[in-house]
């Protein structure tokens, strides 16, 4: 079962990374299309003074949507315990038991 949602978020921060890149493609080439029809308008330029800051802030939102997709999609971490086990784990296998020596 966990196996089953871990796959099934997985699934979701493609979705959400993937749609927050093409919404970034998207509005970048708005923006350009508006930017080429609009450049040989000499009030064109009192556009940039509300252009400038949007775009900043939709670049930012896009690219921290993409950043939570890619959270979701990256492997978790082993917690402490797992870690712990592991490296006794390890150990164990390296190193001679007593009776060995003995």
């Amino acid at each position: 079962m966990g196996k089953r949602k871990r796959d099934n978020s997985k699934y979701l921060g493609i979705v959400i990374m993937v749609s927050a890149l093409v919404f970034g493609m998207f509005y970048a080439y708005s923006l350009y299309k508006w930017i080429s029809v609009h450049k040989n308008d000499p009030e064109a330029w009192t556009w940039w003074v509300v252009v400038i800051p949007i775009a900043l802030i939709v670049g930012f939102v896009v690219f921290f949507v993409a950043w939570i997709g890619w959270v979701i999609i990256k492997p978790r971490p082993k917690s402490i315990d797992e870690f712990i086990k592991e490296q006794e784990a390890k150990l164990a296998r390296t190193t001679p038991s007593q009776s060995d020596s003995e």
